[in-house]
């Protein structure tokens, strides 16, 4: 039996001038096979509206439009890399789970192209573009888009020219990693380490802090905190925070192969008297 290996990545258009995103869609999905592995890709282009551009008209034979604002081209195209090579294998509506969305009638690929439709299956000659592909989870943060790796995609006439791997996050011994329960680890560690009497006499018991959390390239961590209390307090409390996480040390993260700072947000009440902090999601 061949190895199945399913990696859920986002595969979306790197935009080298602009550094800019694309916009949040249902994405295209794509099959990458090589060897004996296959991963299971979302594209967030769409490598057929180019096809459209060329020949001067949308018209996907037999198939009802299911527009939304999440997807306003109306369809999700199913590709295929095999061989070094791009293939539109299927089109489907992008919102079948929606009422107004008739899955009933799928355009016919051998209608479209004609003779360039073999084994039900197109090669998609006209694509040319580069494109930048994401792996695993993505980190939580603020101003920059870390997946585990990056795949840099170069695509000529439909043929793959480039196919590139660069791991972005780099496990280091007694490190800890950055996920989704970072903010649970933060607040767990602030309160083991704080010192609640070292903080200036306020009149509530009860504050709320935003801990802006930055994890720097050498792996240290600072803080800075937006809160409702006086200037001298939130001075007082935002030493204490930095000093709970002097000694944490995290995984090296990268993008595209550079070290990078990381940034995300953690909320919470914290609570003199109980000696409590509630993280607020």
């Amino acid at each position: 039996m061949k190895k199945l290996k399913k990696t859920l990545g986002i595969f979306i258009l790197l935009i080298t001038t602009s550094g800019i995103f694309a916009a949040s869609q249902v994405p295209d999905l794509c099959v990458f096979k090589k060897d004996s592995i296959q991963d299971t890709l979302s594209v967030f282009i769409f490598p057929l509206e180019d096809f459209f551009d060329i020949i001067g008209d949308k018209d996907l034979k037999g198939f009802k439009y299911c527009e939304s604002p999440s997807c306003v081209r109306g369809y999700q195209a199913i590709w295929e890399i095999q061989n070094d090579s791009l293939f539109l294998i299927s089109i489907q509506g992008c919102n079948e789970q929606m009422s107004w969305c008739d899955e009933s009638a799928m355009p016919d690929l051998k209608l479209m192209f004609g003779s360039e439709c073999e084994n039900n299956k197109v090669f998609a000659y006209w694509v040319n573009s580069n494109y930048r592909f994401f792996e695993g989870k993505e980190v939580p943060l603020i101003d920059k888009q870390i997946y585990k790796a990056d795949r840099i995609v170069k695509v000529r006439k439909g043929i793959i020219t480039k196919n590139k791997r660069k791991l972005n996050i780099k496990p280091k011994k007694k490190a800890n990693e950055i996920n989704l329960s970072t903010p649970e680890f933060i607040l767990y560690t602030i309160h083991n380490n704080f010192n609640w009497r070292d903080l200036p006499k306020i009149k509530k018991d009860k504050w709320y802090a935003e801990l802006e959390i930055t994890v720097k390239k050498n792996r240290k961590t600072s803080i800075k905190i937006i809160t409702d209390t006086p200037e001298n307090f939130r001075i007082a409390a935002e030493k204490e925070y930095n000093k709970s996480l002097k000694k944490v040390r995290w995984y090296k993260y990268k993008q595209l192969g550079k070290k990078v700072e990381l940034k995300f947000t953690v909320r919470a009440y914290f609570e003199r008297n109980d000696q409590k902090i509630t993280i607020v999601k």
